[in-house]
């Protein structure tokens, strides 16, 4: 597998909890890169030739800005572009904006992305993302804003619960996976080395006990027990599958991605180093 991006989950820690997260983020949660392991991951990400581009996300990368500045400012020296990912809960004032933002520019952020929408507002009110913005582009970094709407919304993590209850599609309609699973562009890399494919869908071998270079030039979809399956016939084909372990379908489902994340959460316990972190996949 050749990946050019690298998406950085620092941390699953989040100051919001917002209803439609993928991975389940919030408060309570205290998954964090080390330093060292930040370093070792930039030092990969150097040696794996197809990589040009760090992304920075989380969970809230912003409640760790030393961190973030470590992977930075070896990515930046490696010659390999980094943005972030974030809420913008820092930007109290534009005084406060530019102090966050100066040292990560500084160290070579050239990109931020903000994300805000109803469920974000619940918890960072849309002014700060406002400021965050300004106070970027007044820096001199690229910036865009992420919105989801309701019609948006990826019924997977959070969402499948909080906000898909039950839907109007058929299980046995639901035959395409959107994901490139044959041989993803990117992968998400969580900070006990877990290499998501797509959130909460694991590889099986952590970046923490391999060199990452290795673990994605070893990987074969086809020889992986979800994967596979999903590329043969998406989520329907995966729900199959796990019929065989006595799952049942609910009535209707909201889109591909809730069955698939329902099947996924059924299965976790047989398949735990495919599916997860646990903490994702919590009711």
């Amino acid at each position: 597998m050749q990946v050019r991006g690298l998406h950085l989950l620092l941390t699953y820690k989040c100051n919001a909890r917002c209803r439609h997260c993928f991975l389940n983020s919030g408060p309570d949660r205290a998954e964090l890169y080390s330093p060292a392991f930040a370093r070792e991951i930039v030092a990969e990400a150097v040696r794996i030739a197809s990589v040009d581009h760090i992304f920075i996300e989380g969970g809230e990368p912003f409640l760790y800005p030393e961190l973030m500045l470590t992977v930075i400012d070896r990515a930046s020296e490696a010659g390999i572009w980094v943005g972030a990912l974030t809420n913008g809960f820092w930007a109290v004032s534009k005084e406060k904006a530019r102090d966050v933002l100066k040292p990560l520019i500084a160290a070579g952020l050239q990109s931020l992305s903000l994300s805000t929408d109803a469920w974000h507002e619940e918890f960072v009110p849309a002014e700060r993302v406002e400021t965050a913005r300004v106070a970027a582009e007044a820096l001199g970094i690229e910036t865009d804003i992420m919105i989801c709407r309701a019609a948006d919304v990826v019924c997977r993590g959070r969402a499948s619960s909080a906000l898909c209850s039950s839907g109007a599609l058929d299980w046995e309609s639901l035959t395409v996976c959107g994901e490139r699973l044959q041989s993803p562009g990117r992968v998400h890399i969580g900070p006990s080395g877990e290499i998501h494919l797509c959130q909460g869908l694991l590889i099986g071998t952590t970046a923490a006990a391999r060199p990452l270079g290795k673990i994605l030039a070893d990987y074969k979809a086809e020889k992986h027990p979800i994967a596979a399956r999903l590329i043969k016939g998406g989520p329907a084909e995966l729900a199959r599958f796990a019929a065989e372990y006595g799952w049942q379908p609910q009535p209707g489902y909201t889109d591909g991605c809730q069955l698939c994340f329902e099947v996924r959460r059924y299965l976790r316990r047989r398949f735990p180093r495919l599916i997860g972190p646990k903490a994702v996949f919590a009711a």
